[in-house]
């Protein structure tokens, strides 16, 4: 098992949570050797970590989305987890967590004519 997967079967258990990073880098090896028997330096994880949330689409290949929390004001970075299927779309199509300034729009998911309301 990779850091990697380790650290995505741990957002199976946070999801809808903000997590701070020193969360990822105490939590983590501990959820490691407790399911996976597998000893994981928190540094290592931590890189693995900021991997993951430079270069999205490995996180978006497991349906995750993680957006740094703007609203806390702290030092330390916060993130919120959601899976890709919770994310909230408004009637325009439009996606909008907490702390997101990069909404997803996606007007032809949502075109009345695609539905069959309009004729």
């Amino acid at each position: 098992m990779t850091t990697k997967m380790i650290i995505v079967r741990f957002l199976d258990t946070h999801r809808g949570v903000s997590i701070a990073s020193h969360t990822i880098q105490k939590d983590i090896p501990v959820f490691a050797l407790q399911i996976y028997g597998k000893m994981v330096n928190p540094e290592t994880i931590s890189r693995a970590w900021r991997e993951m949330r430079e270069d999205t689409r490995f996180l978006e290949k497991y349906g995750y989305s993680v957006i740094e929390d703007s609203s806390y004001t702290g030092k330390e970075k916060k993130f919120i987890i959601r899976r890709l299927s919770e994310i909230h779309r408004d009637s325009q199509g439009e996606s909008k967590q907490a702390g997101d300034d990069n909404p997803v729009v996606r007007p032809e998911e949502t075109s009345p004519t695609r539905t069959g309301i309009i004729s």
